[in-house]
């Protein structure tokens, strides 16, 4: 029996969960589940109701059957921070005192209610300079995720950032380690973009145009409820039909502009990256989330944006067991899978 390791991924509509175990060389998908929660249970990444999502975990656990104790979990939202800061060549105990100096100046919150990281990405012994990346959250937001996952009775392993965990399940660090790499998580209610180079995170955005949107777009026209405009999103979804009076074309025609809008925020987002990193540009765009799950989407943001945009397959690092199913649910998986793969790696 190798080692079993749980991601859970706490999003604004649902609960991503994938269980891995290791056995030598081979990690499988050993289980996995995607499971709705009420809308409005988090607020900008914060659990405002800990025990009811507990209480979910508890039946999510009960029906995969997974007897794996503890997890890695990941935070997201505008108060947690990725910053790249250039300091000169010292030691680590001095440097210690020192990032918490600097960290009080891009924190946009009291660094008492911070909970803080950093890593030393890069020296430059001949300009006597290294760059530190510091990645800060807000105290209140991982404690929420921390108790929930208590009351569910699941040891809380690990607090990572969903950014980390994209790149990490979609295999990005190991193989373009001279790219410069955009990541387009398209959730339910943001879309955040993340572009690294050499596998460290440089830039991150939040995009309040996602999912939800693209939803509400497809209900408006067809006078559905949400729940009925989902269904038909997913099973329609393709800004790339043109055919006149099908049901098809109808949904192309909802959610073209919705997705239009969101191509105008990521090229604004390329463009500032380039200005500020002095004319490094990105070489692609991997989209995923549930938004990745629309036919035609890479190719249409591939014509828009005028680049090369790709859908994330976090299952290319595992050994799975297949099915339609699961392909199709592995977009929304990537997080969820990513945070796992921190332990079973």
């Amino acid at each position: 029996m190798g080692k079993s390791a749980l991601g859970l991924d706490i999003g604004s509509s649902s609960i991503k969960i994938a269980e891995l175990q290791r056995t030598g060389y081979s990690i499988r998908l050993k289980q996995y589940g995607v499971y709705p929660i009420p809308f409005g249970t988090l607020e900008n990444g914060e659990i405002k109701d800990p025990q009811l999502i507990a209480d979910q975990i508890r039946r999510v656990l009960n029906d995969l059957k997974i007897k794996t104790k503890g997890a890695v979990i990941a935070v997201a939202g505008q108060t947690v921070l990725v910053r790249h800061i250039k300091f000169p060549i010292m030691a680590k105990e001095e440097l210690d005192s020192g990032i918490r100096f600097e960290a009080e100046r891009y924190i946009p919150y009291p660094i008492e209610d911070a909970c803080f990281a950093y890593e030393v990405i890069n020296e430059d012994a001949g300009n006597n300079e290294m760059e530190v990346m510091i990645v800060a959250a807000q105290r209140q937001l991982i404690e929420s995720h921390v108790q929930c996952l208590k009351l569910a009775g699941i040891q809380p392993l690990a607090v990572d950032v969903q950014p980390f965990a994209l790149v990490r399940a979609l295999g990005l660090t190991k193989t373009q380690h001279n790219k410069t790499m955009a990541v387009l998580d398209i959730g339910a209610g943001t879309s955040d973009l993340v572009i690294y180079r050499s596998g460290s995170p440089r830039f991150t955005r939040i995009i309040p145009i996602a999912g939800n949107r693209l939803t509400q777009a497809v209900a408006n026209e067809f006078k559905k409820s949400v729940q009925e405009a989902e269904k038909l999103k997913i099973k329609l979804g393709n800004p790339l039909t043109e055919e006149a009076s099908t049901d098809e074309a109808r949904v192309s025609k909802a959610i073209s502009p919705v997705l239009d809008e969101l191509i105008v925020e990521v090229r604004r987002s390329l463009d500032y990256y380039r200005l500020q990193q002095r004319g490094d540009e990105v070489d692609q765009i991997v989209i995923c989330g549930g938004g990745a799950r629309l036919k035609g989407c890479e190719t249409y943001f591939t014509r828009e944006l005028g680049m090369r945009v790709t859908k994330g397959n976090p299952l290319n690092l595992l050994t799975v067991d297949p099915s339609d199913e699961l392909f199709d649910t592995a977009p929304v998986l990537s997080v969820g899978i990513g945070l796992a793969l921190r332990e079973v790696e």
